[in-house]
Parts: structure tokens; sequence; C-alpha cells
């Protein structure tokens, strides 16, 4: 399931790079070149706080935040209709977030385009790598 990313009132459906998730005794796993993101980005300011929801509330026990300013030659020549697929590895920042389903994250970006990779491990659950697309305006 997708988790969501919030800012000035407008919400991005993250896109799903890799997975592996479990149900009992089966799974399924997949993994995708590039990091996928809707095809429109969310609009924020250059000092912006936004809201990452999980898709499940059971805590996780891993979450990794990385960010990567892009440009249209990152792009791949992949994707599906509503959405991109980025080539952007390895990330130009990266940190541990709260193990906890919906947090809050303070940003302070240049102008320009990026791309969030985010990262959940649930014991027992699964994995998943989520990617959202933001520009970043002035202000």
């Amino acid at each position: 399931p997708p988790a969501q990313l919030t800012a000035a009132g407008s919400t991005q459906i993250a896109g799903i790079a890799s997975y592996c998730w479990r149900e009992g005794d089966d799974g399924l796993c997949a993994d995708y070149e590039g990091i996928a993101t809707a095809d429109e980005p969310l609009v924020i300011d250059s000092r912006s706080t936004v809201t990452l929801r999980l898709p499940i509330t059971t805590p996780p026990t891993t979450v990794q935040w990385a960010l990567q300013a892009v440009t249209e030659q990152d792009l791949l020549p992949l994707g599906s209709a509503g959405y991109r697929s980025w080539n952007v590895y390895p990330a130009e920042f990266s940190r541990a977030l709260a193990l906890q389903h919906t947090q809050t994250v303070d940003l302070e970006l240049d102008p320009g385009l990026y791309v969030i990779r985010v990262s959940v491990w649930w014991e027992g659950i699964g994995d998943v790598m989520y990617g959202f697309f933001v520009h970043v305006e002035e202000g």
C-alpha cells in the first residue's frame, strides 16, 4: 500500500519502487529500476514542513529518508501512466526518521526539483521503497 506526503494542504501518493510484502506464509516481492514517483510534483516553499503518512499503523522497524536534486536528465525511459521513474542513486542527503506511522519533516531546500526516497521496513510484514517528487519554489 502507498504512503502519502502532504504539504501546504496538498497531498501526493507515493510511487512504489521495490517491495517485499508478506501475508502469512506467502509473500510477494518486486524490484524495479529507478525510483517511481507521481508524474506531477508536489509544490512546496524553500522552507516547508511536510507530513509523511505511512499506509499501516503498525510502528515500522526502520524508516530511512533520502533526498536527491534531479533534472530531466535523471528520468528513465520507463514508467507507467501517471508515474515517472528516476535514476537517483546515491542520494545527496539521507537520515533515519522516527519509527512512527505519521511524522513531520522540516525542509530547507534550494529551489528546484527533488526526489524523496523513503525506505520502510516492518518486522514480520515487509519492506517497501516509496518515491515522492517535489518542486521547491522560492519562498
